[in-house]
């Protein structure tokens, strides 16, 4: 008999998993990085993407862009609160006491979210006395 070459002796052994279950196996492996990418702090994520050694940079792109997109949880700061105004909702409503008089409120963003989103919060005026009151 014929004596085989180099590159048929060095040929890698056939398979015998079916694709579906090396599919699954791919699947199963994606999910398990994307939770520990999900999961990662900020300082660690950043020093992951500098190694470079991620098998799916899609996963790491995503991770990425869901930390830079996502806002954290906002509320109102109720130790900075002027004493003409009261806080409900989690301290996300905020209600005049006494009409007429000079209040500011502070908002914020809970650092400990996990996500470098971007920190901001949205006002709603639901009413406005019609006594004078105005806001700026």
């Amino acid at each position: 008999p014929a004596r085989p070459t180099l590159t048929q002796a060095m040929a890698p052994p056939k398979s015998y998993l079916s694709k579906e279950h090396l599919d699954r196996e791919v699947s199963a492996r994606r999910k398990v990085l994307w939770d520990e990418l999900s999961s990662l702090p900020n300082q660690e994520l950043a020093e992951y993407v500098d190694r470079g050694e991620a098998p799916w940079q899609d996963l790491v792109d995503k991770a990425l862009s869901d930390r830079r997109s996502k806002r954290g949880y906002g509320s109102l700061n109720a130790q900075l609160l002027s004493t003409h105004v009261s806080l409900s909702n989690h301290n996300a409503t905020a209600e005049a006491i006494h009409p007429q008089r000079y209040c500011t409120v502070h908002g914020l963003v809970e650092k400990a979210s996990g996500s470098w989103g971007r920190h901001y919060f949205e006002v709603l005026v639901d009413a406005l006395s019609q006594d004078g009151s105005t806001i700026s």
